[in-house]
């Protein structure tokens, strides 16, 4: 037990926060841990919560987080989106209450290695400033997309619409580098290369200059998406066929039986 966190919970945010170390992005990886545990401290992130299914339908299913370490709602929405989309051919999990969640491509990646097309989309309260404004007023709304690649590794996006994530700026802070231009404003609303002045980490700053690099990005991950989509449709075509054709072969069977009987 850690902070208060059960032992099994724990392990799962600690193998959240390294996967991301692991793959470059420390932004997301266990520099937040001192964060985790201050949030722990004040109650906004609940060591022991009570995650409910709210509402749930064939493919769809409502989670209450009840302020839960992300990774920890989050992995279990994944898998239940994972099954239903077994059988119902789609899955959509939607969680409310829930906090830091960590680098997305964790949990998108995880429908991927069990052969599916994985999206997973963050929408929270302000944190990004809007091209030409001071203050945050919309959110940065990170998203990945992973699609498998059959014996390659899968295709996964994992971007947001602000210049940087905000975990860049505690990044600069520890490491005490400045800030590349136009990455956070000041207090006074005003571009800061100093990440000490910075608003809070959450005040990022939206620039037009991301958005041909985003397309690109978004470009790719659609399309590997509309190719698995119609793969999708080709699969199930042919197994509508060849339900068909047992069908048929079932009805010849018993039709021989019935003759041979009389």
């Amino acid at each position: 037990m850690a902070a208060g966190v059960p032992s099994e919970d724990a392990a799962l945010e600690a193998e959240v926060l390294v996967w991301a170390n692991l793959r470059g992005v420390d932004s997301h990886g266990v520099l937040r841990i001192p964060w985790y545990v201050e949030m722990l401290g004040k109650g906004e992130m609940n060591a022991r919560p009570n995650i409910r299914v709210e509402r749930e339908t064939a493919a769809t299913l409502l989670i209450d987080g009840d302020r839960a370490l992300g990774p920890v709602v989050t992995t279990l929405a994944m898998r239940r989106a994972i099954d239903k989309a077994r059988t119902a051919g789609v899955g959509w999990a939607v969680i409310r209450n829930t906090t830091h969640q960590g680098a997305m491509a964790y949990y998108a990646l995880m429908a991927a290695n069990a052969g599916m097309a994985g999206i997973a989309i963050v929408c929270s309260p302000p944190n990004m400033a809007p091209f030409g404004a001071r203050v945050a007023a919309v959110h940065n709304s990170p998203i990945s997309i992973a699609v498998p690649a059959g014996r390659h590794r899968s295709l996964c996006v994992d971007m947001a619409t602000s210049v940087a994530a905000g975990g860049k700026l505690s990044l600069a802070r520890d490491k005490g580098i400045p800030l590349p231009p136009g990455w956070a404003l000041d207090d006074a609303g005003q571009p800061t290369t100093d990440a000490n002045r910075a608003k809070t980490e959450d005040d990022i700053v939206q620039l037009n200059a991301t958005i041909e690099h985003e397309r690109a990005e978004r470009a790719l991950a659609e399309g590997a998406l509309e190719t698995a989509r119609s793969d999708y449709a080709r699969v199930q075509q042919q197994m509508a066929q060849e339900r068909a054709t047992r069908r048929v072969d079932h009805q010849r069977r018993v039709s021989r039986n019935i003759q041979d009987a009389t």
